[in-house]
Protein backbone atom coordinates (compact mmCIF):
# COMPACT_ATOMS: atom_id res chain seq x y z
CA UNK A 1 0.00 0.00 0.00
CA UNK A 2 1.29 3.47 -0.84
CA UNK A 3 1.50 5.95 2.01
CA UNK A 4 -0.88 8.90 2.36
CA UNK A 5 2.16 11.16 2.19
CA UNK A 6 3.06 9.84 -1.28
CA UNK A 7 -0.50 10.32 -2.48
CA UNK A 8 -0.48 13.92 -1.23
CA UNK A 9 2.85 14.63 -2.96
CA UNK A 10 1.50 13.18 -6.22
CA UNK A 11 -1.68 15.23 -5.87
CA UNK A 12 0.42 18.37 -5.40
CA UNK A 13 2.48 17.58 -8.50
CA UNK A 14 5.81 17.24 -6.65
CA UNK A 15 7.09 14.32 -8.71
CA UNK A 16 8.62 14.72 -12.13
CA UNK A 17 9.37 12.35 -15.00
CA UNK A 18 12.24 9.95 -14.48
CA UNK A 19 14.49 8.45 -17.13
CA UNK A 20 14.74 5.29 -15.03
CA UNK A 21 11.34 3.64 -14.49
CA UNK A 22 12.61 2.13 -11.23
CA UNK A 23 13.32 5.49 -9.62
CA UNK A 24 11.19 8.48 -8.67
CA UNK A 25 12.27 12.07 -9.22
CA UNK A 26 11.35 15.33 -7.52
CA UNK A 27 10.64 17.90 -10.24
CA UNK A 28 12.55 21.18 -10.42
CA UNK A 29 10.59 24.03 -8.82
CA UNK A 30 9.52 26.92 -10.99
CA UNK A 31 10.40 30.49 -10.10
CA UNK A 32 8.90 31.58 -6.74
CA UNK A 33 7.71 28.01 -6.07
CA UNK A 34 8.63 25.84 -3.13
CA UNK A 35 8.63 22.06 -3.31
CA UNK A 36 9.00 19.90 -0.22
CA UNK A 37 12.33 18.13 0.17
CA UNK A 38 12.61 14.36 0.16
CA UNK A 39 15.10 13.40 2.84
CA UNK A 40 16.77 10.01 2.74
CA UNK A 41 19.40 9.01 5.28
CA UNK A 42 19.61 12.61 6.53
CA UNK A 43 20.25 14.16 3.09
CA UNK A 44 17.96 15.87 0.60
CA UNK A 45 17.68 13.79 -2.57
CA UNK A 46 16.17 14.50 -5.97
CA UNK A 47 15.96 10.85 -7.05
CA UNK A 48 14.89 7.95 -4.85
CA UNK A 49 13.51 4.44 -4.83
CA UNK A 50 9.67 4.20 -4.93
CA UNK A 51 9.80 1.66 -2.09
CA UNK A 52 10.46 4.68 0.11
CA UNK A 53 6.66 5.21 0.16
CA UNK A 54 5.50 1.61 0.48
CA UNK A 55 3.76 0.84 3.75
CA UNK A 56 4.19 -2.73 4.93
CA UNK A 57 0.85 -3.99 6.19
CA UNK A 58 2.51 -6.63 8.30
CA UNK A 59 4.00 -3.98 10.58
CA UNK A 60 1.88 -3.49 13.65
CA UNK A 61 -0.04 -6.74 13.25
CA UNK A 62 -0.45 -8.84 16.40
CA UNK A 63 1.73 -11.94 16.55
CA UNK A 64 -1.04 -14.22 17.74
CA UNK A 65 -3.42 -15.12 14.94
CA UNK A 66 -6.98 -14.16 15.74
CA UNK A 67 -10.05 -14.44 13.58
CA UNK A 68 -11.41 -10.91 13.21
CA UNK A 69 -14.01 -11.78 10.59
CA UNK A 70 -17.58 -11.57 11.75
CA UNK A 71 -19.14 -13.21 8.71
CA UNK A 72 -18.02 -16.82 8.42
CA UNK A 73 -19.92 -18.13 5.39
CA UNK A 74 -20.42 -16.85 1.86
CA UNK A 75 -22.28 -19.74 0.31
CA UNK A 76 -25.88 -18.50 0.32
CA UNK A 77 -27.32 -17.30 -2.98
CA UNK A 78 -27.00 -13.52 -3.43
CA UNK A 79 -30.14 -11.40 -3.35
CA UNK A 80 -29.34 -9.15 -6.30
CA UNK A 81 -29.05 -11.81 -9.01
CA UNK A 82 -31.52 -13.17 -11.55
CA UNK A 83 -32.02 -16.36 -9.55
CA UNK A 84 -33.34 -15.17 -6.22
CA UNK A 85 -33.00 -17.45 -3.19
CA UNK A 86 -36.04 -19.39 -2.09
CA UNK A 87 -37.14 -21.56 0.82
CA UNK A 88 -35.33 -24.57 -0.65
CA UNK A 89 -32.05 -22.61 -0.69
CA UNK A 90 -32.66 -21.70 2.95
CA UNK A 91 -33.26 -25.35 3.79
CA UNK A 92 -30.05 -26.43 2.01
CA UNK A 93 -28.03 -23.73 3.75
CA UNK A 94 -29.27 -24.75 7.20
CA UNK A 95 -28.63 -28.41 6.40
CA UNK A 96 -25.08 -27.62 5.24
CA UNK A 97 -24.31 -25.76 8.48
CA UNK A 98 -26.33 -27.83 10.97
CA UNK A 99 -23.22 -28.84 12.96
CA UNK A 100 -21.82 -25.28 13.23
CA UNK A 101 -22.17 -23.40 16.48
CA UNK A 102 -24.93 -20.80 16.41
CA UNK A 103 -22.58 -17.80 16.10
CA UNK A 104 -21.14 -19.28 12.89
CA UNK A 105 -24.26 -20.98 11.54
CA UNK A 106 -26.06 -17.76 10.62
CA UNK A 107 -22.96 -15.59 10.02
CA UNK A 108 -23.67 -15.10 6.31
CA UNK A 109 -24.64 -11.67 5.01
CA UNK A 110 -26.82 -12.95 2.16
CA UNK A 111 -28.55 -15.41 4.47
CA UNK A 112 -29.32 -12.63 6.95
CA UNK A 113 -30.76 -10.53 4.10
CA UNK A 114 -33.00 -13.41 3.11
CA UNK A 115 -34.06 -13.88 6.74
CA UNK A 116 -35.06 -10.22 6.92
CA UNK A 117 -37.65 -10.92 4.21
CA UNK A 118 -38.86 -14.04 6.00
CA UNK A 119 -38.82 -12.90 9.64
CA UNK A 120 -39.35 -9.48 11.11
CA UNK A 121 -36.42 -7.09 10.92
CA UNK A 122 -36.05 -6.82 14.73
CA UNK A 123 -35.48 -10.56 15.08
CA UNK A 124 -32.89 -10.54 12.30
CA UNK A 125 -31.15 -7.53 13.89
CA UNK A 126 -31.05 -9.41 17.20
CA UNK A 127 -29.45 -12.39 15.44
CA UNK A 128 -26.95 -10.12 13.68
CA UNK A 129 -26.06 -8.41 16.97
CA UNK A 130 -25.39 -11.76 18.63
CA UNK A 131 -23.19 -12.76 15.67
CA UNK A 132 -21.28 -9.46 15.80
CA UNK A 133 -20.72 -9.82 19.55
CA UNK A 134 -19.74 -13.49 19.09
CA UNK A 135 -22.39 -14.52 21.60
CA UNK A 136 -24.33 -17.77 21.21
CA UNK A 137 -27.87 -17.35 19.97
CA UNK A 138 -30.71 -18.31 22.26
CA UNK A 139 -32.21 -21.71 21.47
CA UNK A 140 -35.59 -20.20 20.56
CA UNK A 141 -33.93 -18.03 17.84
CA UNK A 142 -32.16 -21.04 16.35
CA UNK A 143 -35.39 -23.06 16.43
CA UNK A 144 -37.33 -20.17 14.92
CA UNK A 145 -34.97 -19.86 11.93
CA UNK A 146 -34.65 -23.61 11.43
CA UNK A 147 -38.44 -23.94 11.69
CA UNK A 148 -38.92 -21.69 8.65
CA UNK A 149 -36.82 -24.04 6.56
Amino acid sequence: MVSDQCQALERDNVFGNSDDNKMMVVRKPEENEMIPAIIKEGKTVMEFDPEFFIVSLSNGQPKEAQDYTILKHYDFLAQNRQMKPNKNDMKNYIKAHKNDKSTHKFACFQFLLYLSKTLDIDTVCAIASKIADNEPLEDYLVELVEGYA
